[in-house]
Protein backbone atom coordinates (compact mmCIF):
# COMPACT_ATOMS: atom_id res chain seq x y z
CA UNK A 1 0.00 0.00 0.00
CA UNK A 2 1.64 3.54 -1.05
CA UNK A 3 0.32 7.03 -0.26
CA UNK A 4 -0.66 8.73 -3.91
CA UNK A 5 -0.27 12.00 -2.50
CA UNK A 6 3.97 11.76 -3.13
CA UNK A 7 4.33 12.69 -7.23
CA UNK A 8 7.07 10.69 -9.03
CA UNK A 9 9.18 13.45 -8.73
CA UNK A 10 9.06 14.10 -4.88
CA UNK A 11 7.78 17.51 -5.21
CA UNK A 12 6.38 19.80 -2.75
CA UNK A 13 2.60 19.05 -2.54
CA UNK A 14 -0.07 21.37 -3.78
CA UNK A 15 -0.40 22.01 0.08
CA UNK A 16 3.02 23.15 0.22
CA UNK A 17 3.87 26.86 0.10
CA UNK A 18 7.28 28.43 -0.68
CA UNK A 19 7.50 32.11 -0.03
CA UNK A 20 9.51 34.41 -2.79
CA UNK A 21 11.61 36.64 -1.63
CA UNK A 22 12.02 40.61 -2.08
CA UNK A 23 15.05 42.60 -2.38
CA UNK A 24 14.07 43.93 1.44
CA UNK A 25 14.20 40.56 2.75
CA UNK A 26 16.88 38.95 0.93
CA UNK A 27 19.64 39.17 3.45
CA UNK A 28 17.73 37.13 5.94
CA UNK A 29 16.92 35.03 2.38
CA UNK A 30 20.05 34.05 1.95
CA UNK A 31 20.98 32.61 5.83
CA UNK A 32 17.37 30.67 5.45
CA UNK A 33 17.84 29.43 2.32
CA UNK A 34 20.78 26.88 4.02
CA UNK A 35 18.09 25.65 6.46
CA UNK A 36 15.68 25.28 3.66
CA UNK A 37 18.03 23.35 1.45
CA UNK A 38 19.32 21.13 4.60
CA UNK A 39 16.09 19.87 5.45
CA UNK A 40 15.52 19.31 1.94
CA UNK A 41 18.16 17.40 0.95
CA UNK A 42 17.30 14.34 2.85
CA UNK A 43 13.75 14.10 1.20
CA UNK A 44 15.30 13.60 -2.61
CA UNK A 45 17.51 11.14 -1.28
CA UNK A 46 14.73 8.92 -0.14
CA UNK A 47 13.44 9.22 -2.70
CA UNK A 48 14.47 5.83 -4.67
CA UNK A 49 13.77 4.45 -7.88
CA UNK A 50 10.83 2.41 -6.52
CA UNK A 51 8.93 5.63 -4.99
CA UNK A 52 9.40 7.46 -7.87
CA UNK A 53 7.76 4.66 -10.20
CA UNK A 54 5.28 3.62 -7.87
CA UNK A 55 3.79 6.88 -6.32
CA UNK A 56 1.95 8.54 -9.33
CA UNK A 57 -1.07 11.22 -7.82
CA UNK A 58 -4.57 9.55 -7.96
CA UNK A 59 -7.08 12.15 -7.28
CA UNK A 60 -10.70 12.20 -6.68
CA UNK A 61 -13.26 14.27 -8.24
CA UNK A 62 -12.85 16.85 -5.37
CA UNK A 63 -8.73 17.01 -6.11
CA UNK A 64 -7.97 15.49 -3.04
CA UNK A 65 -4.96 12.68 -3.20
CA UNK A 66 -6.21 9.01 -1.93
CA UNK A 67 -3.89 6.27 -0.27
CA UNK A 68 -4.15 3.54 -3.12
CA UNK A 69 -2.75 -0.14 -4.20
CA UNK A 70 -0.26 0.28 -6.62
CA UNK A 71 0.04 -2.81 -8.60
CA UNK A 72 3.60 -1.74 -9.00
CA UNK A 73 3.91 -3.00 -5.43
CA UNK A 74 2.59 -6.46 -6.02
CA UNK A 75 5.06 -7.24 -8.61
CA UNK A 76 3.18 -5.67 -11.89
CA UNK A 77 5.95 -4.86 -14.46
CA UNK A 78 3.41 -3.42 -17.11
CA UNK A 79 6.11 -3.76 -19.22
CA UNK A 80 4.47 -5.23 -22.18
CA UNK A 81 6.41 -8.61 -22.09
CA UNK A 82 5.59 -10.08 -18.43
CA UNK A 83 2.17 -11.61 -17.70
CA UNK A 84 0.98 -9.02 -15.07
CA UNK A 85 -2.48 -11.41 -14.49
CA UNK A 86 -1.47 -12.73 -10.72
CA UNK A 87 0.47 -9.20 -9.88
CA UNK A 88 -2.77 -7.02 -10.51
CA UNK A 89 -4.96 -9.34 -9.13
CA UNK A 90 -3.14 -9.97 -6.02
CA UNK A 91 -3.69 -5.74 -5.84
CA UNK A 92 -7.26 -5.79 -6.36
CA UNK A 93 -7.64 -8.92 -3.70
CA UNK A 94 -6.10 -6.35 -1.10
CA UNK A 95 -8.01 -3.53 -1.71
CA UNK A 96 -10.77 -6.41 -1.09
CA UNK A 97 -9.58 -7.62 2.25
CA UNK A 98 -9.03 -3.52 3.26
CA UNK A 99 -12.91 -3.47 2.69
CA UNK A 100 -12.15 -0.88 -0.13
CA UNK A 101 -9.53 1.12 -1.84
CA UNK A 102 -8.35 2.09 -5.21
CA UNK A 103 -5.70 -0.13 -7.40
CA UNK A 104 -3.97 2.23 -9.13
CA UNK A 105 -2.06 0.65 -12.28
CA UNK A 106 0.28 3.60 -14.15
CA UNK A 107 1.25 4.41 -17.08
CA UNK A 108 2.23 1.03 -19.16
CA UNK A 109 1.37 -1.85 -20.82
CA UNK A 110 -0.13 -5.22 -18.98
CA UNK A 111 -0.29 -8.55 -20.55
CA UNK A 112 -3.00 -10.94 -18.83
CA UNK A 113 -3.75 -14.08 -19.71
CA UNK A 114 -7.41 -14.28 -17.63
CA UNK A 115 -9.84 -12.51 -16.18
CA UNK A 116 -9.15 -10.00 -13.19
CA UNK A 117 -12.45 -10.25 -11.10
CA UNK A 118 -13.62 -7.48 -8.28
CA UNK A 119 -15.96 -8.91 -6.17
CA UNK A 120 -15.69 -6.98 -3.06
CA UNK A 121 -17.07 -3.94 -2.10
CA UNK A 122 -16.14 -0.26 -2.70
CA UNK A 123 -13.14 -1.35 -5.13
CA UNK A 124 -12.23 1.45 -7.43
CA UNK A 125 -9.49 0.65 -10.44
CA UNK A 126 -7.99 3.50 -11.88
CA UNK A 127 -5.45 3.89 -14.65
CA UNK A 128 -3.13 6.80 -15.52
CA UNK A 129 -5.29 7.70 -18.52
CA UNK A 130 -6.49 6.09 -22.17
CA UNK A 131 -3.82 5.02 -23.70
CA UNK A 132 -1.41 5.62 -20.97
CA UNK A 133 -2.36 1.97 -18.99
CA UNK A 134 -3.03 -0.85 -21.44
CA UNK A 135 -4.63 -3.55 -20.31
CA UNK A 136 -3.73 -6.39 -23.22
CA UNK A 137 -5.20 -9.97 -22.75
CA UNK A 138 -3.30 -12.59 -24.75
CA UNK A 139 -4.13 -16.02 -25.23
CA UNK A 140 -6.57 -18.61 -25.94
CA UNK A 141 -9.08 -18.37 -22.96
CA UNK A 142 -12.30 -18.53 -23.59
CA UNK A 143 -15.11 -16.78 -22.42
CA UNK A 144 -12.31 -13.89 -21.42
CA UNK A 145 -13.74 -10.79 -19.91
CA UNK A 146 -10.46 -8.63 -19.81
CA UNK A 147 -12.55 -6.92 -16.13
CA UNK A 148 -15.11 -8.69 -14.48
CA UNK A 149 -17.58 -7.12 -11.96
CA UNK A 150 -19.75 -9.20 -10.25
CA UNK A 151 -22.06 -9.27 -7.17
CA UNK A 152 -23.81 -12.21 -5.85
CA UNK A 153 -27.19 -11.76 -7.38
CA UNK A 154 -30.78 -12.82 -7.67
CA UNK A 155 -32.17 -14.75 -4.70
CA UNK A 156 -34.89 -17.46 -4.25
CA UNK A 157 -38.70 -16.47 -5.64
CA UNK A 158 -40.28 -14.63 -3.21
CA UNK A 159 -43.89 -15.62 -4.41
CA UNK A 160 -46.03 -13.79 -7.20
CA UNK A 161 -47.34 -10.95 -6.64
CA UNK A 162 -51.10 -10.41 -5.23
CA UNK A 163 -52.37 -7.43 -7.05
CA UNK A 164 -50.75 -5.49 -10.24
CA UNK A 165 -47.57 -3.29 -9.20
CA UNK A 166 -48.58 -0.70 -11.72
CA UNK A 167 -46.52 2.24 -13.01
CA UNK A 168 -46.63 4.95 -10.42
CA UNK A 169 -46.89 2.70 -7.05
CA UNK A 170 -44.45 1.90 -4.56
CA UNK A 171 -46.17 -0.47 -2.53
CA UNK A 172 -45.82 -3.93 -3.82
CA UNK A 173 -48.15 -6.41 -2.05
CA UNK A 174 -46.02 -10.12 -1.95
CA UNK A 175 -46.93 -13.51 -1.11
CA UNK A 176 -43.70 -13.62 1.02
CA UNK A 177 -41.58 -11.31 2.69
CA UNK A 178 -39.50 -13.99 3.95
CA UNK A 179 -35.80 -12.77 5.03
CA UNK A 180 -36.69 -9.06 3.88
CA UNK A 181 -35.05 -5.91 5.63
CA UNK A 182 -35.61 -2.44 5.11
CA UNK A 183 -32.33 -1.43 2.53
CA UNK A 184 -32.81 -4.40 0.97
CA UNK A 185 -33.16 -4.25 -2.82
CA UNK A 186 -35.94 -6.58 -4.87
CA UNK A 187 -36.07 -7.52 -8.61
CA UNK A 188 -39.42 -7.57 -10.49
CA UNK A 189 -39.65 -9.25 -13.64
CA UNK A 190 -41.89 -9.97 -15.68
CA UNK A 191 -42.76 -11.60 -19.55
CA UNK A 192 -45.66 -9.75 -21.55
CA UNK A 193 -46.38 -10.68 -25.12
CA UNK A 194 -47.08 -7.05 -27.21
CA UNK A 195 -47.87 -7.41 -29.91
CA UNK A 196 -49.37 -11.05 -29.45
CA UNK A 197 -46.57 -13.72 -30.18
CA UNK A 198 -43.82 -11.63 -29.80
CA UNK A 199 -42.70 -12.02 -25.95
CA UNK A 200 -40.55 -9.08 -24.06
CA UNK A 201 -39.38 -9.23 -20.68
CA UNK A 202 -39.59 -5.65 -18.48
CA UNK A 203 -38.07 -5.79 -15.20
CA UNK A 204 -36.94 -2.98 -12.31
CA UNK A 205 -34.90 -3.26 -9.11
CA UNK A 206 -35.98 -1.38 -6.30
CA UNK A 207 -34.76 -0.41 -2.66
CA UNK A 208 -37.25 -1.71 0.72
CA UNK A 209 -37.93 1.17 2.89
CA UNK A 210 -40.69 0.01 5.01
CA UNK A 211 -42.19 -3.69 4.90
CA UNK A 212 -45.63 -4.28 7.12
CA UNK A 213 -46.60 -7.80 6.47
CA UNK A 214 -46.79 -9.04 2.82
CA UNK A 215 -46.97 -5.22 1.81
CA UNK A 216 -43.79 -3.84 0.83
CA UNK A 217 -43.06 -0.05 0.01
CA UNK A 218 -40.46 0.74 -2.27
CA UNK A 219 -38.36 4.21 -2.32
CA UNK A 220 -39.05 5.14 -5.71
CA UNK A 221 -42.17 4.43 -7.48
CA UNK A 222 -42.44 1.59 -9.94
CA UNK A 223 -40.92 2.66 -13.69
CA UNK A 224 -43.16 -0.50 -15.61
CA UNK A 225 -46.36 -2.30 -15.09
CA UNK A 226 -46.40 -5.80 -13.78
CA UNK A 227 -49.67 -7.40 -14.13
CA UNK A 228 -50.66 -11.06 -11.77
CA UNK A 229 -51.82 -12.39 -15.13
CA UNK A 230 -48.56 -12.28 -16.73
CA UNK A 231 -45.41 -14.87 -15.80
CA UNK A 232 -43.71 -12.58 -12.93
CA UNK A 233 -41.06 -13.16 -10.09
CA UNK A 234 -39.86 -11.50 -7.39
CA UNK A 235 -36.21 -12.06 -5.90
CA UNK A 236 -33.94 -10.09 -3.77
CA UNK A 237 -31.10 -8.90 -5.12
CA UNK A 238 -27.79 -8.71 -3.64
CA UNK A 239 -25.34 -6.67 -5.90
CA UNK A 240 -21.88 -5.67 -5.58
CA UNK A 241 -21.80 -1.93 -4.39
CA UNK A 242 -19.88 0.77 -5.57
CA UNK A 243 -16.74 -0.56 -7.61
CA UNK A 244 -15.41 1.19 -10.40
CA UNK A 245 -12.98 1.34 -13.25
CA UNK A 246 -11.76 3.85 -15.18
CA UNK A 247 -8.74 6.11 -17.17
CA UNK A 248 -7.43 2.92 -19.19
CA UNK A 249 -7.35 1.02 -22.61
CA UNK A 250 -8.42 -2.41 -22.88
CA UNK A 251 -6.70 -3.93 -26.41
CA UNK A 252 -8.18 -6.98 -27.29
CA UNK A 253 -6.24 -8.04 -30.28
CA UNK A 254 -3.73 -9.74 -29.20
CA UNK A 255 -5.98 -12.74 -27.97
CA UNK A 256 -7.43 -15.42 -29.81
CA UNK A 257 -9.99 -16.77 -27.52
CA UNK A 258 -13.53 -17.12 -29.28
CA UNK A 259 -15.30 -14.75 -27.46
CA UNK A 260 -13.82 -11.69 -25.79
CA UNK A 261 -15.22 -8.78 -24.01
CA UNK A 262 -13.77 -6.07 -22.30
CA UNK A 263 -15.62 -5.33 -19.26
CA UNK A 264 -18.75 -7.79 -17.91
CA UNK A 265 -20.53 -5.73 -14.95
CA UNK A 266 -23.21 -7.79 -13.19
CA UNK A 267 -25.34 -7.39 -10.47
CA UNK A 268 -23.69 -4.26 -9.70
CA UNK A 269 -25.10 -1.36 -7.73
CA UNK A 270 -23.81 2.43 -7.78
CA UNK A 271 -20.72 1.14 -10.11
CA UNK A 272 -18.98 4.20 -11.90
CA UNK A 273 -17.63 3.49 -15.71
CA UNK A 274 -15.95 6.01 -17.01
CA UNK A 275 -12.70 7.34 -19.46
CA UNK A 276 -12.50 3.62 -21.18
CA UNK A 277 -11.25 2.90 -24.42
CA UNK A 278 -12.19 -0.79 -25.53
CA UNK A 279 -10.56 -2.02 -28.65
CA UNK A 280 -11.03 -5.20 -30.74
CA UNK A 281 -13.33 -7.14 -28.61
CA UNK A 282 -15.00 -10.12 -30.40
CA UNK A 283 -17.90 -10.38 -28.16
CA UNK A 284 -19.22 -6.64 -26.49
CA UNK A 285 -16.45 -4.68 -25.70
CA UNK A 286 -18.97 -3.79 -22.59
CA UNK A 287 -21.85 -5.83 -21.72
CA UNK A 288 -23.97 -4.96 -18.48
CA UNK A 289 -26.51 -6.83 -16.84
CA UNK A 290 -29.18 -6.14 -13.79
CA UNK A 291 -27.72 -3.12 -12.45
CA UNK A 292 -29.14 0.15 -10.27
CA UNK A 293 -27.70 3.44 -9.97
CA UNK A 294 -24.54 2.79 -12.39
CA UNK A 295 -23.08 5.46 -13.69
CA UNK A 296 -21.11 4.49 -17.80
CA UNK A 297 -19.89 7.85 -19.46
CA UNK A 298 -17.40 9.00 -21.45
CA UNK A 299 -16.71 5.05 -22.93
CA UNK A 300 -15.23 4.50 -26.43
CA UNK A 301 -15.58 1.20 -28.32
CA UNK A 302 -13.37 0.54 -31.52
CA UNK A 303 -13.94 -2.98 -33.53
CA UNK A 304 -16.31 -4.49 -31.09
CA UNK A 305 -19.26 -6.43 -31.22
CA UNK A 306 -20.83 -9.08 -32.92
CA UNK A 307 -23.96 -10.71 -34.72
CA UNK A 308 -25.35 -11.77 -31.05
CA UNK A 309 -23.90 -8.69 -28.69
CA UNK A 310 -23.61 -4.90 -29.99
CA UNK A 311 -20.45 -3.52 -28.91
CA UNK A 312 -22.00 -1.82 -25.83
CA UNK A 313 -24.85 -3.92 -24.35
CA UNK A 314 -26.68 -2.79 -21.07
CA UNK A 315 -29.74 -4.91 -19.82
CA UNK A 316 -31.76 -4.43 -17.42
CA UNK A 317 -30.30 -1.46 -15.80
CA UNK A 318 -32.66 0.37 -13.28
CA UNK A 319 -32.05 4.21 -12.49
CA UNK A 320 -28.97 4.36 -14.21
CA UNK A 321 -26.86 7.03 -16.07
CA UNK A 322 -25.55 6.57 -19.89
CA UNK A 323 -23.63 9.55 -21.47
CA UNK A 324 -20.87 9.78 -24.40
CA UNK A 325 -20.99 6.01 -25.10
CA UNK A 326 -18.85 6.60 -28.37
CA UNK A 327 -18.91 3.80 -31.03
CA UNK A 328 -16.67 3.07 -34.15
CA UNK A 329 -16.48 0.42 -36.87
CA UNK A 330 -18.83 -1.68 -34.94
CA UNK A 331 -18.32 -5.33 -35.91
CA UNK A 332 -21.96 -6.04 -34.22
CA UNK A 333 -24.91 -3.92 -34.56
CA UNK A 334 -23.72 -1.07 -32.68
CA UNK A 335 -24.92 0.58 -28.47
CA UNK A 336 -28.44 -1.33 -27.59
Amino acid sequence: MIFAATTGDCEPSRNDKFKIPSEEDSSGWRSRRIVILAFILPLLLSCSAATVQTNEPVINQHGDFLEAFSVLDYGAAGNGVADDTVEIQAAIDAAEAAGGGVVYIPRGTYPISSSLVNDGQKVRIVGAGIGQTIIKPVGTATPFNAFTFKGTGLGSALGPLTTDFTRGDKVADLTSASGLAVGDLLYFDSTVSEPPGQDSTISMIAEISNISNLAITVESPSPVLIQTKETHAVKKWTPLNSPGLSNLTIDLGTATGAVRRGVLVQDVRNGVFEHLEILNSSEAGFYSLRGFRNQYSDIKLQKCGSSKESDFTASFETYSHFSDIQSVNATGFGPQ
